[in-house]
């Protein structure tokens, strides 16, 4: 790594590092403790895809989905609280009863247990829909790769790490939603409306089809359904000043997946239209990733794999990263060698891996590649096992977190869940996505950063900095 980037991140370890602890042990628990709020598990679940012993394949046209209603009514009637305690006053929250082909007839599309499928239709794993989308246990076996290098910390306590895709949010928030004790199934109570769309899942199916139709069909159909929904009229007609906005929809992907124009002539080929419906105005819409464009439309952070049931579990983590030894001052964990949207996002990676590479025979900085295949650096299965990733950046003092495919990245929430003090090279990375989460800071090198992060501007990279 360049010579002044790595004095320069020397000074501000030194200098800044009890500030930066005290402040990153502050965020861990913050972030940690809405997770809690939001989506802490209270019993065991088996998963979604176990109750599908007969599954239906996806189809088109005419043809209409043969689905059995009464095991989802069920489940909705067992778990419907009514919020009839004074402490749901101003929080109680309508979901609208979808169809099950919005959300549960989707997820029995995946490929996990079914993958005769793939010879049919597009092939998706869902294998995150287990425990209430948290995904699977995160278990270490004499089978499973154990760590050689004992800078590696132990995830504790082991019953809170799951391997949780990044794209699971809209199962999680449905899940926890259909517990939740302000639940109410009168809609003239409600103060906020749920619309239980697995729209992020149902995309992994048709983003790629060349058909556009075929992309926006899902998207059609909701609006065809809420059209036709007396609560949902009926809201619509009422909403207006304080009470606009009340609707919202959790998407598991980046808004940039939803924001085709369906009027373009078919100009733009990304994604499908669904945030370019004129019903979805005035719906929030809670993203991976903020488009900048559309209001209202609040970045929420990707799903962790750290999921504590008490304050207990999460103190016992914040320990252990507390006193965890960490050999590395810098580390990187990512791609450089494929291809991006852009070529300056390639170049900047590029460049930080050849500089890091520099440095590594001083234990100052290192390069993990993400993916199969030979080079240099080390190299994980990221996406089959993500926690190998999160105990490499318990490792290090730094980790470096430069934009992918999109400005956010997932690795942005396991460095901070690590331990590790994230370098961000644009502001898009993170604070100006999570204004609800990253607000109200101060600057290390950027009037957008925080005191638990660097940035260093990209300019600084490409110019040779």
């Amino acid at each position: 790594m360049n010579l002044r980037v790595i004095l320069h991140l020397c000074w501000l370890s030194i200098n800044h590092s009890q500030r930066m602890i005290k402040v990153k042990w502050l965020l861990v628990g913050a972030l940690s403790l809405l997770l809690i709020s939001l989506f802490t598990l209270t019993d065991d679940y088996a998963g979604i895809c176990t109750k599908c012993r007969t599954p239906t394949p996806f189809s088109h046209g005419e043809e209409r989905f043969d689905i059995s209603r009464k095991e989802v009514q069920a489940k909705e009637e067992v778990s419907v609280v009514s919020p009839a305690d004074p402490t749901c006053q101003g929080r109680r929250i309508y979901i609208y009863p979808l169809p099950p082909e919005f959300n549960e007839e989707i997820l029995r599309r995946c490929t996990t247990g079914y993958p005769e499928y793939c010879e049919k239709w597009p092939c998706v794993s869902c294998d995150f829909v287990e425990n209430k989308g948290f995904g699977s246990k995160i278990v270490r076996d004499a089978a499973s790769p154990q760590p050689q290098e004992e800078e590696l910390i132990k995830l504790i306590p082991a019953s809170a790490w799951y391997r949780t895709n990044q794209f699971s949010l809209e199962v999680i928030f449905h899940e926890k939603l259909r517990s939740y004790k302000c639940r109410t199934t009168d809609a003239g109570s409600a103060d906020a409306f749920y619309i239980p769309f697995y729209a992020g899942i149902e995309l992994g199916f048709t983003l790629f089809s060349p058909h556009l139709n075929v992309r926006d069909e899902m998207t059609q159909r909701l609006m065809g359904w809420l059209s036709g929904n007396d609560v949902w009229r009926r809201q619509r007609h009422e909403e207006s000043g304080w009470r606009r906005n009340r609707h919202f929809m959790p998407l598991g992907r980046i808004a940039w997946d939803f924001n085709r124009d369906p009027l373009d002539g078919g100009t733009v080929k990304w994604g499908n239209s669904l945030l370019r419906q004129r019903p979805m105005a005035n719906v929030t819409t809670l993203v991976l990733e903020r488009k900048f464009q559309r209001n209202p439309e609040i970045g929420v952070p990707y799903p962790t794999l750290f999921h504590p049931t008490s304050d207990d579990e999460l103190d016992r983590w914040r320990a252990a990263i507390a006193r965890h030894k960490r050999r590395w001052l810098v580390t990187f964990v990512g791609a450089s060698n494929r291809s991006f949207d852009t070529e300056e996002v390639r170049e900047i990676r590029v460049r930080l891996t050849a500089q890091c590479e520099e440095e590594r025979n001083r234990d100052k900085c290192r390069v993990v590649e993400c993916g199969s295949g030979t080079g240099a650096g080390t190299r994980l299965a990221c996406e089959r096992e993500p926690e190998e990733v999160v105990r490499v950046l318990a490792a290090s003092v730094f980790c470096l977190q430069p934009r992918g495919d999109s400005a956010t990245r997932k690795g942005f929430f396991d460095t901070i869940l690590a331990g590790c003090i994230p370098v961000v090279f644009s502001n898009r990375t993170a604070f100006e996505q999570y204004p609800y989460h990253l607000a109200h800071t101060l600057s290390l090198g950027s009037s957008r950063a925080t005191p638990f992060s660097v940035f260093i501007p990209e300019e600084l990279i490409l110019g040779g900095g």
